[in-house]
């Protein structure tokens, strides 16, 4: 289980560009759903949040303390040993701690790390110890995948948590049905928007796997398309019960084939992909292997809801049921 996420900032937390003016003052720009996911989504989801970088800069430390960051660390090319700092702060093994970062002086903490990542446009060394490679750049929001990648997996790996455990977590309130039902029409309204999700698989050794994809959502429905001869095909294929990670919502369902992206069974759904992701639909749909998939939700989570800011909210969508959870005992 992830306990700490840490990220490299020149190439990661930004495009690494560094501008400077006449005066020789330094900028730099940060990408603002990053930010969220240090912010908000990292904290919410019981992941602390860490920051590292070689250089000595007031804006990196200006940017934290907004987001309230409180491990930086400056001027610490030394990354490797900041993560083994990190572990024993917090009282957890290196198995508990993620990094991500782009470049010769990340590929130490990489390949020390638990878990590791790197922006799509990382150098190659950082990519041979990356766990998993962000389909985004750095500085255009490649942080905020690898968060949302780490939120997934975390939730995959709870999946085996036996339910006499989860039942006797403290800080538990159960409502009917009727609140059952207005928190899943919140939370899949909020979901319409969602374009590019982390999905999580699990396949016959029971090792989680992720990637993000981008999805459709359909009601209480998700639909994407990805190679069947992929991995994630294969797994799906073997164990068609997945996890979906979005913003502050975290689902749970049961995924089938529609078939070819071009078949009759995946008509509606080919017409919404060209809509949705012309560039996409353009490349891949029409190749003979592509192949269209729908997941059926059976639960759906969320840190926070309309009636219920300051809980943990989990909804069996079949049995109807809303558990409640307060997020210090979440």
């Amino acid at each position: 289980m992830i306990r700490v996420l840490c990220t490299d900032v020149d190439g990661t937390m930004t495009d690494n560009e560094l501008h400077l003016s006449a005066q020789g003052e330094l900028f730099k720009s940060f990408n603002a759903r990053d930010g969220w996911a240090l912010k908000s989504l990292l904290p919410d989801a019981g992941i602390e949040a860490a920051v590292v970088t070689g250089r000595q800069s007031d804006i990196v430390r200006k940017r934290c303390e907004e987001l309230g960051v409180r491990r930086v660390f400056l001027g610490r090319n030394d990354k490797e040993a900041v993560l083994r700092e990190l572990a024993a702060s917090i009282g957890c093994e290196m198995d508990n701690v993620a990094y991500i970062g782009d470049d010769l002086n990340d590929v130490e903490a990489l390949a020390a790390a638990g878990v590791s990542g790197c922006p799509s446009d990382a150098i190659d060394q950082a990519k041979q110890h990356a766990t998993y490679i962000c389909h985004l750049k750095g500085g255009q929001g490649a942080l905020r995948e690898f968060a949302e990648w780490a939120i997934a997996r975390n939730d995959c790996e709870r999946e085996h948590a036996s339910a006499d455990d989860v039942r006797k977590r403290a800080g538990r309130e159960e409502a009917g049905p009727q609140a059952a039902e207005a928190f899943a029409a919140w939370a899949f309204r909020e979901l319409e928007g969602a374009r590019v999700v982390a999905l999580a698989t699990c396949g016959n050794d029971s090792t989680p796997s992720v990637r993000s994809v981008s999805a459709l959502f359909d009601g209480r429905t998700m639909q994407f398309q990805t190679n069947s001869r992929s991995a994630k095909a294969i797994e799906v294929a073997g164990n068609p019960h997945v996890a979906v990670s979005f913003d502050k919502f975290q689902l749970k369902g049961v995924c089938r084939p529609l078939g070819h992206p071009f078949s009759q069974k995946a008509a509606s759904f080919a017409y919404d992909f060209e809509q949705a992701f012309p560039k996409a639909f353009a490349e891949y749909s029409h190749l003979e292997d592509e192949m269209a998939f729908e997941v059926e939700f059976t639960q759906v989570a969320s840190w926070g809801a309309p009636e219920h800011p300051d809980m943990f909210a989990e909804c069996d969508l079949a049995a109807q049921t809303l558990v409640l959870t307060s997020k210090t005992e979440a």
